[in-house]
């Protein structure tokens, strides 16, 4: 299988590798791969966007690239790397327990849930959002409208999250990821209205992101 690597340059913020990624997909129908993102810490090369900690826009990243079409790379441990940045003899294996790398793991618990066909999904943040706030909000839906999947980080908690173009008075059942321990939480039935618009409740918890789904309720 072919596989388009973005890597490095546009690659390690959302504004620019969340766009890359899905005209990858849409082109080709295959994933694009962003294996150098972004990484935590590495101060000289990458920062933080929108004011989130460097746990939480690694995690954002991470996440954001798979819903818009791509594999996520690897985001941790990239200080390590010749002693880039940590230069006190630090064994490069403890760059695993830094930054939260632990929770890398639930991002695949997250798009490999039996709740849901991962591989019928497509990105959607630049079509069924009314606004992804400059890509950062994310989403990826199933071409039947039957399920779908998005994360929305912690600098997003007060604006509101309006999934559209859905079909009209359909009931879904939302259910929230939490990518901190991995599990959902705070399950509900929201319906489309009239406009087959879906406005997001909130969170479970306003402090951390969450990804979340929704699927077509029995």
């Amino acid at each position: 299988m072919d596989v388009h690597n973005i890597s490095n340059n546009n690659a390690r913020e959302n504004d620019t590798a969340f766009p890359e990624l899905r005209e990858i997909f849409y082109q080709t129908n295959k994933p694009g791969f962003n294996i150098e993102g972004f990484y935590p810490d590495f101060w000289w090369a990458n920062s933080p966007q929108g004011g989130m900690s460097q746990d939480e826009y690694a995690l954002f990243i991470a996440y954001g690239c798979v819903l818009n079409g791509g594999f996520p790379g690897y985001v941790w441990g990239d200080a390590y790397w010749g002693g880039t940045h940590y230069k006190t003899g630090d064994p490069h294996i403890n760059g695993f327990n830094r930054w939260s790398a632990a929770k890398m793991k639930l991002l695949a618990s997250f798009i490999l849930d039996e709740g849901y066909d991962y591989r019928t999904l497509k990105p959607a943040s630049a079509t069924h959002l009314v606004d992804n706030y400059d890509e950062f909000v994310a989403l990826a839906i199933s071409e039947d409208l039957q399920t779908i999947l998005g994360i929305v980080p912690v600098v997003t908690m007060d604006r509101d999250i309006i999934i559209k173009d859905l079909p009209i008075a359909q009931k879904y059942q939302l259910a929230w990821w939490d990518i901190e321990n991995g599990g959902w939480q705070g399950q509900a039935e929201v319906t489309s209205n009239g406009s087959g618009k879906i406005t997001l409740p909130e969170t479970p918890n306003k402090k951390q992101s969450w990804a979340f789904s929704l699927t077509v309720a029995e």
